[in-house]
């Protein structure tokens, strides 16, 4: 644990926990290719150093950064746009819980 704690402060236990709660709801079909593929970091959050290394270690899978970060928010974001029968079926839920 304390090579996990040199790779992160402390102070960002709420994020990953956030990460273990999205897990835990996922449904089983997508549980799946989380497994077997990992978890992609995108956005600007994804450039943050050692944050991919701590997220495998607290998780257990594999993690990696998207080729272009920043821009494959705007190009993931762009493509739901396009098809608005895709952006229907998408079901927002907040996953924060209270005492996080």
């Amino acid at each position: 644990m304390k090579k996990c704690a040199k790779l992160w402060p402390t102070r960002s236990r709420p994020s990953l926990t956030l990460v273990r709660v999205a897990l835990e709801r996922t449904p089983p079909e997508l549980s799946a290719d989380i497994v077997e593929r990992g978890i992609v970091l995108t956005g600007g959050g994804a450039l943050l150093k050692n944050l991919d290394k701590r997220l495998s270690i607290e998780t257990g899978l594999p993690v990696s950064l998207a080729d272009d970060p920043l821009a494959s928010v705007v190009l993931g974001t762009g493509k739901m746009l396009s098809d608005f029968d895709l952006l229907k079926r998408v079901k927002w839920e907040n996953t924060m819980t209270s005492g996080m």
